[in-house]
């Protein structure tokens, strides 16, 4: 008996996921792309996970679930699963996540549309426990733009928000289980040295933050985990090293953490060490006639812009003032667009 392979592999990794997981699965079964095989790992969970899965299993033929003798932890539950898929695309789902129905329709339409991309992520609204919105990622105008901010922090998001293409897992290799966390971070920086990644404006899946959440309970080792990453994705794109305080600074800068106002000469520098490093010329090629570059210049000034905010607040008016002109710049045509832009709406 012969099985059609399907278009896209589902991969999830699942460890005592009881309370959410029937959520979790019925999201990816009713996509509305139905081309699909969802590879369950259970990575010997201790509740109800597998009677949940094979109950799936038994209703719906696209269910596979394997099953870990001892728990290997999330990387090698993932890195099994992606080793029995078949689909020519690959995406993940988190046991307490959601994803909208059309998740998956749209980002196998941006592969097949753009086959220089090799990753696509989408927004994410983020919930807390009892399912309540705790915040919505923000748009990224660009390709380019995603790939400089990603060089600081995971710009792209968690395993639920992308898609992969099958060759480009073959080619950078699976999750580094090495890595206990940041590790979705770690896989997307080397997918980046590869080819091109996208990010959908569209918001398209729920990541839920509880208390047993990484993000929550090993939220300093996380961050320490992130910049190890972004130490050696620096080095890989721009051949350049920069200290440990110099890449927190830029962690923090880009993650809404903003320091003090008097650190500001520190971040400035460091955002100009890296703007003129080898990076820059690949932004250029990324963009119709340079326009990459200048949409990373107006995201940097626009940063510039909430931290100013931020210190109004904090510090007063006169401690923001160097933030305001170091924004301007960046950017210095920002105030003619939006005097157009006023001018535009009377």
């Amino acid at each position: 008996m012969t099985h059609r392979i399907p278009r896209v592999s589902v991969i999830m990794a699942v460890h005592d996921g009881q309370r959410w997981l029937a959520d979790a699965i019925d999201s990816i079964l009713g996509q509305t792309w139905t081309d699909l095989e969802l590879v369950a790992v259970d990575d010997a969970s201790t509740d109800a996970t597998l009677s949940i899965l094979e109950g799936f299993r038994g209703r719906d033929p696209r269910v596979r679930v394997l099953v870990n003798d001892r728990c290997l932890g999330v990387c090698a539950a993932r890195n099994r699963g992606i080793t029995a898929s078949r689909g020519q695309f690959v995406t993940f789902q988190d046991q307490d996540d959601r994803s909208f129905t059309s998740r998956l329709s749209l980002q196998i339409e941006e592969l097949f549309r753009h086959p220089e991309v090799v990753l696509v992520s989408c927004r994410v609204r983020a919930i807390d426990e009892a399912g309540l919105e705790r915040y919505t990622t923000l748009p990224i105008e660009s390709r380019a733009v995603l790939c400089w901010m990603n060089l600081f922090h995971n710009a792209i998001g968690c395993p639920t928000q992308v898609m992969l293409q099958r060759g480009a897992l073959d080619a950078v290799g699976f999750f580094d289980e090495a890595f206990t966390l940041a590790e979705d971070y770690e896989l997307w920086s080397r997918a980046t040295a590869i080819g091109e990644v996208s990010l959908l404006p569209e918001v398209l899946a729920e990541y839920r933050i509880h208390k047993a959440s990484q993000s929550l309970c090993r939220a300093d080792d996380q961050t320490i985990a992130a910049l190890r990453v972004s130490r050696e994705s620096v080095l890989r794109h721009l051949g350049l090293s920069l200290a440990d305080r110099e890449l927190g600074l830029l962690h923090d800068f880009w993650t809404y953490r903003f320091p003090e106002s008097s650190l500001q000469p520190n971040v400035s520098n460091t955002l100009r060490e890296t703007w003129r490093h080898g990076f820059v010329s690949r932004v250029v090629r990324m963009g119709q006639d340079g326009e990459g570059l200048f949409a990373i210049r107006r995201v940097i000034a626009r940063q510039l812009r909430s931290w100013a905010r931020a210190v109004v607040r904090s510090e007063g008016f006169l401690s923001s003032i160097r933030l305001w002109l170091e924004a301007l710049s960046w950017d210095p045509w920002h105030p003619l667009r939006i005097a157009k832009q006023r001018g535009d709406a009377l």
